[in-house]
């Protein structure tokens, strides 16, 4: 109870640190060493080099270092047993292209031969192949088909995302120069607490304000970078959930050295029930007097307590209440202490979106297992959730300016308010309960198996579509080849409504603009009196909205066709 009544923590990857760090695979040694074997060798096999990574295999830390730290002598061993391995692997005729001393990776392209030599080297105990990837943050979007809602024309454009928060980069490429206002709202305790505002204020508004990234011990700007990037991050070929969507960064972090919040770790990056007050206060009141257009959802990746039901007693429920009023959605992740039936605040608040996480690219809920299989942490669970959204191995915007693979429900609120930004876009007068009805009827559902607890990871074209309203047309066929004379039917059973009403089809046989049919069937039987080349029009609607596609139809004679094919053959 002390602890929460004091502030909340960031919900990252674990529950001691307040910021998300990288995180590496616990691999299973021989049986992944030969499964990864097994499957590069299928392709060397066939002639193909195959650019791989090897690791090391680790050893017994000697009983004592004579460097400072356990971490300095770790990475000194390491390099040393680099350099010994890439002596042992020319002489195997294998070429080292690059070596990470920090975990003991080493890179290379081989050959049959050369894969040969490098599993049975005895130097290894992991082999995998260096694929050529894009930021993880492009496919955790393609999981919940941002970029097809993006495809339509909806990527957040003319809406603001607020993102309560440590501090942001916001010259990061990542941010597009799309960051349109800053402050800071942060507290100062004699011996305690030490303000994270520009010369120490409590409070800073105004450009520069969140972007004070001084204290690389902490971090201070990583997580709120991150953050940013997912719900609204655009770089060519990848981008965030609403690429377009403007950004207001709010600082709203403390710098404790207090054991007793701390807990292992001293000093952390806290946030007081105070700052978070008074950052909505500054929110709101900007909002009212028009100094902030369009703002579409704050996004609160951050959390504290445990708390099975409904927290709506909490400080923190009657501003998440009065922007939702004003059409504004809370969205709050729900926090990673794997909790059966309890996440943590303000995210029990009922009139939050509380968003818990799944895999990156599976419909299974955040569970991070040790080496052992034992669950290390995950997803909070309970009532309380209102959806899901990836949350393992986001990768995303960090200062530097560079990217960096994070972990935890932290990851999955800013897809989920990137997500509503596009919607927002779509329908900007469109209230939260609709948005939020919207998000959870189109989603993949996935069930807590501790609990039977199900909710829906979501799906952004589906839910655009859903609000759009418009039907999908669609043909059962790209095109047809058709008897002059002969009645033909044509289907189109793939058209769909999102919204499940009744459909009607007008069918344009000629392509000439003039509807020869309409019908409430999804079929329709024509024939052709002409040979030629025709262009069928098919046009859907649902008494609201239409849409239209189209078909080349190639009508043929084949008596005709006969002649034509002996000719040919004289």
């Amino acid at each position: 109870m002390f602890k929460r009544s004091l502030g909340v923590v960031i919900s990252c990857l674990c529950m001691t640190e307040a910021i998300a760090t990288p995180e590496l695979d616990n691999l299973a040694l021989s049986a992944q060493l030969n499964k990864s074997y097994q499957t590069l060798k299928s392709q060397t096999q066939q002639g193909k080099n195959v650019r791989v990574i090897a690791r090391l295999k680790p050893t017994q830390q000697p009983a004592t270092y004579v460097y400072r730290t356990e971490k300095l002598a770790k990475q000194s061993q390491i390099q040393a047993r680099l350099s010994e391995a890439n002596s042992e692997l020319q002489t195997l005729g294998v070429k080292v292209s690059r070596s990470l001393p920090r975990w003991g990776y080493m890179t290379m392209e081989v050959s049959d031969t050369e894969l040969d030599a490098l599993a049975h080297s005895g130097l290894f105990d992991m082999i995998s192949e260096d694929t050529a990837n894009s930021a993880h943050i492009s496919a955790s979007s393609q999981h919940v088909n941002a970029q097809e809602a993006h495809d339509m024309g909806y990527s957040g454009a003319g809406q603001t995302i607020v993102v309560f928060d440590s501090g942001f980069d916001v010259d990061h490429p990542f941010l597009g120069g799309r960051v349109i206002q800053e402050a800071c709202f942060s507290s100062n305790a004699t011996n305690h607490d030490t303000s994270l505002c520009a010369n120490g204020a409590t409070t800073g508004i105004g450009p520069g304000s969140a972007s004070i990234c001084e204290n690389e011990d902490l971090n201070e700007c990583h997580h709120g970078t991150h953050v940013a990037g997912i719900a609204a991050g655009a770089l060519t070929g990848f981008s965030g959930i609403a690429p377009e969507a403007n950004i207001v960064g709010v600082q709203v972090f403390t710098r404790v050295n207090h054991t007793a919040i701390c807990e292992e770790r001293t000093p952390c990056l806290r946030t007081y029930d105070t700052d978070l007050l008074a950052a909505f206060n500054w929110v709101i009141e900007e909002v009212e007097r028009g100094a902030l257009e369009n703002v579409a959802t704050l996004n609160l990746s951050l959390g504290g307590g445990q708390f099975a039901g409904a927290c709506d007693d909490r400080l923190l429920a009657a501003p998440i209440e009065e922007l939702r009023e004003m059409g504004i959605a809370t969205v709050i992740s729900a926090g990673n202490d794997y909790f059966n039936g309890a996440v943590g605040q303000p995210g029990c608040v009922s009139d939050a979106i509380t968003v818990g996480g799944t895999l990156r690219t599976e419909d299974d809920l955040l569970i991070v297992r040790d080496a052992n299989g034992v669950i290390d942490w995950g997803t909070n669970m309970s009532e309380q959730v209102d959806v899901l959204a990836p949350g393992r191995r986001i990768e995303s915007s960090i200062p530097g300016p560079t990217f960096e693979t994070m972990s935890g429900t932290s990851m999955s609120a800013p897809h989920v308010a990137g997500a509503i930004a596009v919607l927002k876009q779509i329908n900007p007068d469109a209230s939260v309960d609709r948005i939020e009805q919207v998000l959870e009827s189109t989603g993949i559902n996935v069930t807590d198996p501790r609990n039977g607890i199900t909710r829906p990871r979501i799906d952004v074209h589906a839910a655009a579509l859903a609000l759009e309203g418009k039907p999908i047309a669609a043909l059962d066929q790209p095109s047809y080849s058709v008897m002059v004379g002969t009645q033909t039917t044509f289907t189109a059973n793939a058209s769909s409504d999102p919204n499940g009403r009744t459909l009607s089809y007008g069918w344009d046989f000629d392509g000439n603009g003039v509807v020869d049919e309409e019908t409430s069937q999804s079929s329709a039987q024509h024939t052709y009196q002409n040979i030629g080349s025709y262009q069928m029009k098919l046009t859907v609607s649902n008494n609201e909205r239409s849409d239209t596609t189209q078909a080349s139809v190639t009508v043929y004679d084949p008596v005709l066709l006969s002649i034509i094919i002996s000719s040919s053959l004289l």
